[in-house]
């Protein structure tokens, strides 16, 4: 049973990634101006986090859920504000410096880290994601057991890492077919979605 359980897990955490959202935009962002390799590691970061909300998921913690669900605004407002801020770094990159070859370092590797980790930590949005996926796929129908929590939180860990290691294997692939312009043209695009995908849940978060 924990087997079953396990591949449906795996299936629903690949399945609510494929939303392209806010770190997925990023992941796309640094496979073109970086490597695959590097921009795996905000999926990395996220996956991690996630495995915050996959407990709550798998194990039913009643508690944490209904204190979250109460204050999901104010950690969707922290989200945003994380957002507006990067927006704006990505938008203010000069194109010169997009269109040099970028170096690896530790620092933008510890960087990119904690951003995907933080801004899939602010949504708490994603327990309700899981919830309704694993639903969705028969997950949560079994007997909730030990083994059966465990199987949960690790498929959905693998799950997500499969999503960002095949988008970033895709990007890569595409990269090779948009031109030498590709890092500017995607920085841009990236920018301008964060820019307004943080504006309008700032909005909506202080007025709705």
């Amino acid at each position: 049973m924990p087997v079953l359980v396990f591949l449906k897990s795996v299936l629903a955490g690949f399945a609510m990634c494929l939303p392209l959202g806010p770190i997925s935009f990023l992941i796309i962002r640094k496979t073109i101006n970086y490597t695959k390799n590097i921009a795996l590691i905000p999926g990395i970061g996220s996956a991690i986090a996630d495995i915050f909300y996959g407990t709550i998921v798998g194990f039913s913690v009643a508690t944490l859920t209904a204190f979250l669900t109460t204050h999901q605004k104010y950690f969707q407002l922290a989200a945003a504000v994380i957002l507006l801020v990067v927006s704006f770094n990505i938008l203010r990159t000069k194109p010169s410096t997009l269109l040099e070859k970028q170096k690896k370092s530790s620092k933008s590797i510890g960087r990119s880290f904690f951003l995907g980790f933080f801004l899939a930590l602010f949504n708490p949005s994603t327990l309700f994601l899981m919830t309704t996926t694993l639903t969705l796929l028969g997950a949560t129908t079994h007997p909730h057991t030990i083994s059966a929590g465990i199987s949960i939180v690790i498929g959905l860990f693998c799950g997500e890492l499969l999503w960002w290691f095949a988008l970033t294997r895709l990007t890569d692939w595409l990269r090779h077919n948009i031109g030498a312009r590709a890092p500017v043209t995607i920085n841009t695009v990236t920018g301008i979605f964060l820019l307004v995908l943080s504006l309008g849940v700032i909005i909506k978060s202080v007025f709705f």
